[in-house]
């Protein structure tokens, strides 16, 4: 089969009036991605999720389709624990009908392969989630690759791990573990990049395109401001994945003055 080109951003966090979050231009960190990843020969770019500064601001949802409507390659958006969804709904172009109602999940083809998509944006992946991820599974023998928001692990990572983990990771793990044909998984959330593996699986944690939480710190506190973002290249059973980071406009500004 071919191999299939993905580019997943996560934890955008756009603002509703380009005003800086956290004090950096997010916007702009934003462009100055999607400018590198134009010229990218790609078949899909997913937004994994807290494309919102804080809360599902419309603003947010309005500015950021306004740049998607040009791009290249088809983009789909999934659900973060600062997204609303029906706000998302009315301003961003959802191409792919949730397969079940009030969360938004679906099944995605490229060049043969297929992608699933779940909604982890109340903390929690619901049993109608988990039945449909189980079901849907069982019925293709090809591999699958996964895409959730939160990390449905601890991850070694200090401050998420105990602030901010997905609520039933137990649970969705011990439904994960008993999918074969589920092998990597990419998630966003603890805005960092970390690589974790258990059970025979690969659990992908993509760095924030905003800022990088430190990993080594129970409290919050921040590592880096360069933003990220993860490239994946897959043909059904050979994965290629890495991370790229860009400046960040902080640092750009800082270095000019």
């Amino acid at each position: 089969m071919d191999f299939i080109r993905i580019a997943q951003l996560s934890d955008i966090h756009i603002s509703h009036d380009g005003s800086p979050v956290r004090g950096l231009d997010v916007r702009a960190q934003l462009l100055s991605i999607l400018a590198v990843l134009k010229q990218e020969a790609l078949d899909l770019l997913v937004f994994s999720g807290d494309l919102a500064a804080s809360d599902g601001e419309p603003g947010a949802y309005r500015w950021l389709q306004q740049q998607m409507d040009d791009f290249p390659v088809p983009v789909l958006y999934m659900v973060g624990n600062h997204d609303r969804l029906a706000v998302m709904r009315e301003h961003l172009n959802f191409t792919i009908p949730s397969a079940l109602p009030d969360v938004h999940c679906f099944a995605h083809r490229v060049k043969q392969h297929l992608l699933l998509f779940l909604d982890t944006g109340s903390y929690l992946l619901s049993q109608a989630q988990i039945d449909w991820l189980r079901d849907t599974c069982a019925q293709h023998s090809d591999n699958i690759l996964l895409f959730i928001h939160h990390p449905p692990l601890f991850c070694g990572c200090g401050f998420m791990d105990h602030q901010h983990a997905l609520g039933n990771r137990e649970e969705v793990w011990a439904a994960l573990h008993k999918i074969p044909n589920i092998q990597h998984i990419f998630c966003g959330h603890y805005h960092t990049e970390r690589t974790v593996s258990r059970d025979g699986k690969n659990l992908y944690i993509t760095p924030s395109t905003m800022m990088q939480i430190s990993t080594h710190s129970n409290t919050f506190s921040v590592d880096h401001t360069h933003p990220g973002w993860r490239m994946i290249e897959w043909d059904g059973s050979q994965l290629l994945t890495h991370v790229h980071y860009h400046p960040s406009i902080a640092d750009t500004t800082t270095s000019v003055s």
